[in-house]
């Protein structure tokens, strides 16, 4: 496994670098793999449940202010089955997908500030 730090090769079963002393992960862990975690992830992935469960809570308020007219005109005026799957399923994916754009500009963002290892 080759350190991340500074590059180095190591043997497999080593934890730490053999030039710098860098944790190089448990054998079997992601470490090992090249999958590294990051601070940006972690809040990242926070604020996007934070986002997701906010916008979740919300629509159900806000939705029908905007898009009653535009129902009425796609599936009729009234309830239908129809319309509610609709609802549900636009909603869901509003919810998603915000979750989803705020979980990655907050990981980039966190990304941006990390100096290029030499």
């Amino acid at each position: 496994m080759n350190c991340p730090k500074c590059g180095t090769s190591n043997p497999p079963d080593q934890k730490f670098c053999i030039n710098c002393k860098t944790f190089l992960g448990m054998p079997g862990s992601l470490a090992r793999l090249g999958i590294h975690f990051d601070l940006g992830q972690g809040i990242g992935c926070v604020g996007g449940v934070l986002v997701g469960l906010i916008v979740a809570s919300a629509l159900p308020y806000i939705y029908p202010i905007f898009s009653a007219r535009i129902l009425d005109i796609i599936f009729g005026p009234g309830p239908s089955t129809l319309r509610d799957g609709f609802n549900t399923n636009f909603m869901t994916a509003c919810t998603c997908l915000s979750s989803f754009l705020v979980a990655g500009v907050v990981s980039l963002a966190f990304n941006r500030r990390k100096k290029p290892v030499q």
